[in-house]
């Protein structure tokens, strides 16, 4: 059993709740969770209790974790320094990539706070073409320690100097992976209680709209979105012109073409 404590950023998504897991119970390693608080966020104060029922439901049903598990570490996303050299080399990767912006400040919060090695959590998809899972994922390799890292001639590119200051420890585990682990240590049911829609609605539950909802209900998850939220995703789709189109790849392809061309 090791004694290294391990960072990880710790959102009480579903990704980072199954590391967090993992590392307590089924590795029997200390964890130091890192939050970093954005008041803008919708679902900040979702997020927060989700986090919250998870660490005291854990302790409580792994009481040896109790020791494993740190105080959480939360920085406040306003109380970070501009650091325009970083900012400027995301943009530059965005230029040919899409990633979500969060990355940015928990960069700058890596950096001003010393978390380099810190473990993030990145969603492993083979169906997106986008995100940072797309960006990145040609540029790591499996080390002996089980995570993934950028391999060593990938590290004059601008993805290093953005991302490497992480580890991604799921980078390539699925869904139903994690499941059958979780399902293996008694923990699934506690991973269940993971937060993960960014726009909760005004029942306070998942809104069936936004993007992680979208994903829950193609990715085998439809049961994390309650009956309101779902009956909104097949709403908002069927009402969606994109939906109906793409049942002809032709004339979807050539309004796609037309639309990057009145851009231009």
């Amino acid at each position: 059993m090791t004694t290294t404590t391990t960072k990880l950023f710790f959102t009480g998504g579903w990704d980072s709740t199954f590391r967090l897991l993992e590392l307590l119970v089924a590795e029997k390693r200390p964890v130091q969770p890192i939050y970093v608080i954005d008041p803008d966020r919708w679902s900040l104060r979702e997020e927060q209790k989700a986090m919250a029922d998870i660490k005291t439901t854990v302790v409580e049903r792994f009481p040896e974790a109790a020791n494993l598990l740190k105080p959480t570490m939360i920085i406040d996303k306003t109380d970070l320094k501009p650091d325009p050299a970083f900012k400027a080399c995301e943009q530059k990767l965005l230029e040919t990539n899409i990633f979500g912006s969060q990355y940015e400040w928990l960069g700058r919060a890596a950096k001003q706070f010393g978390l380099e090695g810190a473990e993030v959590c990145v969603e492993y998809s083979e169906i997106k073409v986008a995100g940072c899972y797309v960006t990145i994922n040609p540029l790591v390799e499996q080390i002996e320690d089980g995570s993934y890292y950028f391999a060593e001639e990938h590290k004059n590119t601008l993805e290093y100097q953005f991302f490497g200051m992480y580890s991604f420890p799921v980078m390539r585990t699925s869904k139903a992976e994690m499941m059958e682990k979780a399902e293996k240590y008694g923990f699934l049911d506690i991973l269940e209680m993971s937060w993960f829609c960014h726009k909760p609605n005004f029942l306070g539950q998942a809104c069936g709209m936004c993007n992680p909802c979208k994903d829950a209900m193609t990715m085998e998850m439809t049961h994390r979105v309650p009956p309101f939220g779902r009956f909104c995703y097949h709403l908002k789709r069927n009402l969606n012109p994109r939906t109906h189109l793409q049942h002809f790849p032709k004339v979807y392809d050539y309004l796609r073409t037309l639309k990057r061309k009145l851009k231009g």
